[in-house]
């Protein structure tokens, strides 16, 4: 029996697969709940060693059997020997005042993982060397205020605790409390900071006081400086690529990752052959079967509401999740109309994604086609889509593309 199928093959926009394949298909495999079974410890400063009474910041990630990384998962930290050190519940490393090694461990649902560090002593007491103070090129409109923060380092480089700090303010600036609140004045001019401990001073920080006037008019001149910048040569703006590869991209492979989804699952046109009902009870194999059954006077696709579920496993067969399907396909004199909703369930995310809309195009006489035509038309996206609880929009897509029709035997 020979039926004839019709293939994206030239797609300048999007590549739509109208029909799918005849063959045998795989017998899904039941869920498997993901289970934590390995922890990774991550130690966000360097090195697994410190100096007595210095500090490490450390995080973990969680992966069930199947390598996934896990979600919500809640650890708890330890020290072994407890003598050597103690950890906050967010991995924050303190060690004693005694040298030598120790562990620092991370459990959750009864799988451990443990990571040694050293504590060397120190050959001297700590003493301060220098002051660091953030911001340190600070610009403050006129009686506004900035919050500065100063730590004293030793010569370990680590931060010293219990300090107390002078600031010193060049005159005319405006005002500074005790803890670094800075309160600008009403005369705009660059001034100095300067912060002391003890007998060492920071290296002077210059605030830049400025009117609104002035702040104004100095980001437009930045602004038509990137512009002529960008018109010259696109890329010795720092700016545009940036943009382009961290906004613009990011939209473009959103966009073309909703239509396939979109796509896959609405323009199944072997299901419009069959009669229009709830087929969700069944799984896919079955739905095939249904398929393969019809005489080819029968293969035609209708009009109605079509439902039905899809599981969808990785390539080791692992449950991914579940796609449920509710599809209206509408004929007028000319075009074809498709009406979705779609909800994918990710299993290891325990978050669920949706997708509803419309896609319209021209009708294709079957009659008038046959095997090697080329044929080009235009589709139209209208699709609303939410993944989790975190993205969301709207988009319509006018696509043109060029379809070759295939005649197989099934």
């Amino acid at each position: 029996m020979n039926r004839k199928f019709v293939y994206w093959v030239l797609p300048f926009l999007l590549i739509i697969l109208l029909l799918s394949g005849c063959g045998p298909k795989k017998t899904p495999k039941q869920p498997s709940t993901p289970t934590l079974k390995t922890i990774k410890i991550i130690n966000e400063t360097g090195e697994n060693s410190v100096y007595t009474e210095g500090t490490l910041q450390f995080s973990a990630e969680g992966y069930d059997q199947n390598g996934r990384k896990m979600e919500g998962i809640t650890f708890e930290w330890s020290v072994d020997p407890a003598k050597f050190g103690e950890i906050t519940q967010d991995g924050k490393f303190t060690a004693g005042k005694e040298a030598g090694e120790c562990q620092v461990v991370c459990a959750a649902n009864g799988v451990v993982q443990k990571v040694t560090v050293t504590i060397k002593g120190k050959l001297e007491p700590s003493k301060p060397t220098k002051i660091v103070i953030k911001p340190d090129k600070p610009k403050v409109l006129v009686g506004s205020q900035v919050q500065f923060e100063a730590t004293v380092m030793d010569q370990y480089d680590q931060a010293m605790s219990n300090v107390e700090f002078e600031w010193i303010l060049a005159e005319g600036a405006g005002e500074i409390t005790a803890d670094g609140l800075f309160t600008a004045g009403n005369n705009p001019g660059i001034y100095e900071l300067i912060c002391k401990a003890g007998d060492i001073s920071s290296d002077p920080v210059q605030i830049e006081v400025t009117t609104v006037e002035e702040h104004l008019q100095k980001a437009g001149e930045q602004l038509v400086s990137d512009s002529q910048t960008a018109w010259n040569s696109f890329t010795q703006s720092g700016r545009l690529p940036i943009i382009l590869n961290q906004e613009l991209m990011p939209h473009a492979e959103l966009i073309f990752s909703v239509v396939d989804d979109v796509t896959e699952h609405v323009m199944w046109y072997s299901l419009f052959c069959l009669p229009a009902r709830d087929y969700t009870a069944c799984t896919e194999e079955e739905i095939w079967d249904l398929i393969l059954e019809l005489e080819l006077e029968d293969y035609t696709p209708g009009e109605g509401t079509w439902r039905y579920k899809k599981e969808v496993f990785d390539e080791n067969d692992v449950y991914l999740g579940m796609w449920t399907v509710e599809v209206t396909r509408l004929e007028s004199e000319e075009n074809e109309e498709f009406k979705f909703d779609l909800t994918y369930y990710e299993e290891h995310m325990g978050v669920t994604n949706t997708y509803s809309g419309t896609i319209n195009q021209p009708l294709i006489d079957d009659d008038e086609i046959n095997e090697g035509d080329l044929i080009s038309r235009e589709n139209l996206f209208d699709i609303e889509f939410r993944f989790g609880n975190e993205i969301n929009g709207q988009m319509r897509i006018s696509a043109e593309g060029t379809e070759q029709v295939i005649e197989e035997e099934c």
